[in-house]
């Protein structure tokens, strides 16, 4: 009996295609460039090529070069270098390596078999997700849609188009030349009668408007806001009828809160021009029942879709919208309105309503760009409105997220420079600047902040952590939890928020060393004050040399010492006559630096200092240290000797600058108030702690003057202690969300998972503490999710909550980052407005709601955000019997309404 073979069936791979892109990666730059762009490490089926591709998108990430010797080494840190197959395996790749000319196609068969993986895991899922039955078959369906759609999308993704592939019409969106498209063009202008709009955009038919924004672009994700009962519906289905039934355009509405026959209704009334009573009744006379007919037969020789489903998530609604392009060709979509959609249900984004809208409006403009139609979305204006004397609209009614306060600071990752935001919202022109945010793989970047704005007057609170940093915002502004974005009204005393782990940016120095030498000094044992001779005090005989070099290179001054009981004053006497104009060189100096001549409680770090090169803000810290700085051994009984590390000051702001240059440095540190009595002032020690950030400091700051001779035998005792484990750890929550879901996918128990980590199994216990970035590794080692090992090597330092203390009403202020939607602010990681995703943001104003004698039967549609054109007011007429918006034209000799008011409305 011959034996029927058994074959065993192995997922889609292709080892020699990922050998060669791999291959090609390690020796040439521009495979390097182009594979690293191209795919993800998952895209790679062997755990040796996806470990090795981690490390060659690492390298091309922080734009460093990529060869064997330097990966090997990057992999010999991270202790997988054995596991890989050696540097023997790396050399074998690099001769396995093809002509690296053909890397794009080589970089294809990964990206196909990868595809083929994701489709099978992801029929499995479904498969599994059926035959248990758990969900309603509409809810799996839809998953179900979304895990193949995003599938393709990612089949997808080279996007990458040159200028040549556009003007030749080989990759343009009409797939003509650009100048045979733009003859066409002229030609069809030329043909144009004098009642047809002469825009480029789907004319709207309301002139004005039409003239403003050039018609409703392609792609565009426009905002149509109101309060109540100003007839924003009317005014969005007059939009649409005119789409519809005068360009015979086909038409797609969503209507979460009317039916489909009250919408019937309406654009009955509107297109008939008869009162909507006297058809709901019947009480019609011939002329107006003729004039019905006459609608109703029009109406129907174009098309226009209503889905009246209320309560549609937004992945429904998207995957309907997909069906209305596809079936009917759909060339406009209106939706009524925002607030009435429902979130995709993830995780993360159920934890807050304004993250969940922030969600809606950023795929409904990927829906707008996916389909090439305009998409209108109606939304509700907030409360604020009716509180404002004019009633006029703003930009930050329409915003459901939070809010910071006017001193909030933010940092230039580009210079340096720490701007508060109200300096930010308050510049005439909104030009864009770089700061630090945190990515969706939690690593900290630059991203450009494209605008801050006013957010009117809140009620905030002050949030306090851990560490001792502090930030003001209002009650829904969302902070970054393990879960998700949190708003801050949410949050509660012992939850872990994300903080950057360093804020560190590359820029060159504007002053000098002796400056800087001198400058922390004089700022930490100086006294500059008015009407006092100006000197320095200190008992080390290095730190009065420093101090007395630096003044007499800097400002030709011949410094005075004077011996006090153990210590001295050096005094710093001008070189030349002083007179009502001519100043101290050292008063002139602090001027040109922007800071002031004070007490030692209201000083503070010039601009100049946050702006220097890295290696200039160590050097600053090196000699303030050397001040009223703290570097010795701490001895506790039954333990090895430590260290005791602190900076002191009694100015709360110089202490919380110290605490954010050392960051800049990638130093960890704690702000405390040290215990004191009246009338005594407050004293702020910044503290270093840990072996870590001890070490750190020591080895890259230090100290000047004979208080750094202590930190080689520090350094030395330091090497012995073990680490404290519970510094800088990953939040307990990680083991439900992350560790266990990985746990289930790799088939694994909690016993199987101890018994990998070498530990006995403890049961529940083990959720109950959190986990430090060691075990975190140890963890994936054992389990092999990317998820883990993103956390453990994430830019994300988990503080603690310490306190949160309501304190009033202040004016507040928001900021807009497209992409990653946030931004480092007083070293918190802060999420952003949600409006940046609309192309265009219009407001309907009927001032006679609030005042019948103030224009009544006209209204204003306010354009507040044009991201392609001009902002402004449209003035229209309303006839409420119809539900009807008309064009207004002003009476003869009547002026032309002023748009200047509508500046007042909007952030530029």
């Amino acid at each position: 009996m011959v034996r029927k073979e058994i074959k065993i069936k192995v997922a889609p791979n292709s080892k020699e295609s990922e050998m060669m892109v791999l291959g090609c990666m390690l020796t040439s730059i521009n495979s390097l460039n182009i594979a690293a762009d191209s795919l993800d490490e998952p895209d790679f089926y062997y755990t040796e090529h996806q470990t090795i591709f981690r490390s060659l998108k690492a390298a091309h990430k922080k734009d460093k070069p990529a060869d064997i010797h330097l990966i090997g080494e990057d992999l010999k840190k991270t202790n997988v270098l054995e596991e890989v197959g050696g540097i023997p395996y790396l050399a074998t790749l690099a001769q396995y390596a093809g002509t690296s000319a053909f890397i794009e196609e080589y970089v294809k068969l990964v990206k196909e078999k990868a595809i083929l993986r994701r489709m099978i895991q992801a029929a499995e899922t479904i498969e599994k997700q059926a035959l248990e039955e758990s969900q309603d078959a509409a809810t799996l369906l839809d998953e179900a849609q979304a895990k193949f759609f995003q599938i393709s999308q990612s089949a997808n993704n080279g996007t990458e188009t040159t200028i040549k592939d556009l003007i030749s019409g080989v990759k343009a969106e009409s797939k003509i030349p650009y100048l045979k498209e733009l003859e066409q063009k002229q030609q069809k202008y030329r043909e144009m009668g004098p009642n047809d709009p002469k825009i480029t955009g789907i004319p709207t038919r309301f002139i004005d408007l039409d003239k403003m924004i050039n018609g409703l672009g392609a792609s565009n994700l426009m905002i149509l806001a109101a309060r109540p009962a100003m007839g924003k519906t009317a005014l969005a289905l007059n939009l649409a009828e005119n789409i519809c039934f005068k360009n015979h355009i086909p038409v797609g509405i969503f209507s979460l809160e009317m039916s489909a026959m009250q919408l019937l209704h309406r654009i009955i009334c509107s297109q008939s021009e008869v009162e909507s009573e006297k058809i709901i009744t019947g009480s019609l006379n011939g002329v107006e029942y003729q004039r019905v007919v006459s609608s109703v037969s029009m109406m129907q020789k174009d098309l226009l879709i209503i889905d009246d489903q209320p309560g549609l998530k937004i992945t429904d609604l998207r995957s309907r919208a997909r069906r209305m392009k596809e079936s009917r060709n759909i060339g406009f979509l209106m939706i009524d309105y925002l607030q009435l959609i429902s979130g995709s249900g993830n995780m993360r984004s159920s934890e807050s309503r304004q993250i969940e809208i922030s969600e809606i409006s950023r795929l409904l403009k990927n829906l707008a760009r996916e389909l090439n139609i305009p998409i209108l979305c109606l939304s509700q204006l907030s409360r604020k409105v009716e509180e404002r004397e004019n009633h006029r609209p703003m930009m930050s009614d329409l915003r459901e997220s939070g809010c910071l306060t006017g001193d909030t600071q933010i940092k230039d990752a580009a210079t340096g420079h720490l701007y508060t935001i109200k300096e930010l919202a308050d510049r005439n022109i909104q030009t864009p600047i770089k700061v630090l945010a945190v990515d969706n793989h939690l690593k900290i970047g630059i991203h450009s902040l494209t605008k801050a704005f006013y957010s009117g007057r809140k009620k905030v609170y002050e949030l306090k952590t851990k560490s001792g940093r502090t930030i003001k915002a209002s009650g829904n502004h969302p902070f970054l939890k393990l879960e998700g974005w949190t708003a801050l009204e949410q949050l509660k005393i012992g939850d872990r928020i994300g903080l950057p782990r360093s804020v560190n940016t590359m820029q060159n120095s504007a002053i000098s060393k002796p400056e800087l030498s001198l400058l922390g000094h004089l700022l930490g044992d100086g006294c500059i004050l008015p009407n006092q001779p100006y000197h320095y005090t200190s008992a080390d005989r290095k730190n009065l040399d420093l101090v007395s070099d630096a003044a007499s290179q800097l400002f030709g001054i011949q410094p005075r010492l004077v011996a006090q009981k153990n210590w001295y004053h050096l005094y710093l006497p001008s070189p030349y006559r002083l007179t009502h104009k001519t100043h101290h060189p050292i008063t002139t100096w602090f001027a040109n630096l922007g800071i002031e001549r004070c007490r030692s409680y209201e000083k503070r770090l010039p601009s100049a200092v946050f702006t220097a090169s890295t290696e200039d803000r160590t050097f600053f810290l090196h000699n303030l240290w050397a001040t009223d700085g703290n570097i010795s051994h701490k001895n506790i009984r039954g333990r090895k000797p430590s260290g005791s590390i602190y900076y002191a000051s009694s100015s709360k702001q110089l202490a919380s600058q110290v605490q954010h240059l050392l960051l800049s440095l990638d130093i960890q540190s704690s702000l405390r108030i040290s215990d004191y009595k009246k009338p005594y002032r407050p004293m702020y020690h910044v503290h270093v702690e840990g072996k870590p950030n001890q070490m750190s400091f020591l080895s890259k700051v230090g100290c000047a003057g004979t208080r750094g001779d202590k930190i080689p035998l520090l350094l030395k005792d330091l090497e012995n202690i073990e680490a404290n484990p519970n510094n800088d750890i990953i939040p307990r929550e990680a083991w439900k969300l992350f560790i266990q879901p990985a746990k289930d996918q790799a088939g694994l128990s909690w016993r199987d998972l101890s018994l990998g980590l070498n530990m006995s199994y403890c049961g529940s216990s083990l959720f109950k503490a959190g986990i430090s970035r060691k075990r975190m590794i140890a963890i994936y080692e054992v389990i092999k999710d990317p998820s883990l090992l993103q956390l453990a090597q994430s830019d994300v330092y988990w503080d603690e909550i310490d306190t949160i203390t309501e304190l009033g009403e202040e004016d507040v202020y928001d900021a807009t980052v497209p992409g990653v939607h946030n931004f480092v602010a007083n070293d918190f990681i802060v999420h952003n407005s949600l409006e940046q995703d609309s192309d265009l943001v219009m407001f309907l104003l009927r001032r006679e709601y609030y005042d019948p004698h103030d224009k009544p039967g006209m209204a204003e549609l306010i354009v507040a955000k044009n991201r392609h054109g001009a902002i402004g007011t449209v003035d229209l007429l309303f006839r409420k019997e119809f539900a009807q918006f008309r064009n207004y034209s002003p009476k003869k000799g009547e002026r032309e309404p002023d748009n200047s008011a509508a500046f007042d409305a909007f952030t530029p």
